[in-house]
């Protein structure tokens, strides 16, 4: 199967939301990297994220950089490990343990540069 690099793609939750995969590494390191887009009507839905693959077994932490939108768009989580709510928006949580969602954006596009990583 090939792997879509720099390529905005559906999100898994198929609620509007896409992203791009900028890299992806396994052993030893296990660390990602992806840009997520949310435009005006879309929203990502509640959920956890599973680890799955090379990943089972693992802690994942993620570690987000966020652009946000004009109107919506609103990062929610049960907790965070390090919140900044400034120009940039940054957030350093665990996704595989915490529920998290985005809210609908209302107005203008939302970006996330995500770095992910499991240990």
């Amino acid at each position: 199967m090939k792997k879509k690099y720099f390529k905005f793609t559906e999100g898994r939750q198929r609620s509007g939301y896409e992203r791009m995969k900028i890299f992806s590494l396994g052993r030893p390191l296990y660390v990602d990297c992806y840009l997520t887009r949310v435009k005006a009507g879309a929203a990502i839905r509640r959920h956890k994220d599973p680890m799955r693959g090379k990943w089972k077994g693992k802690k994942h932490y993620r570690l987000n950089f966020v652009k946000p939108a004009k109107k919506g768009g609103i990062f929610s989580s049960e907790a965070t490990i390090f919140l900044w709510n400034g120009p940039v928006f940054i957030c350093f949580f665990r996704p595989d343990i915490c529920w998290h969602e985005v809210s609908q954006v209302e107005e203008g596009a939302r970006y996330a540069l995500s770095f992910g990583w499991a240990r």
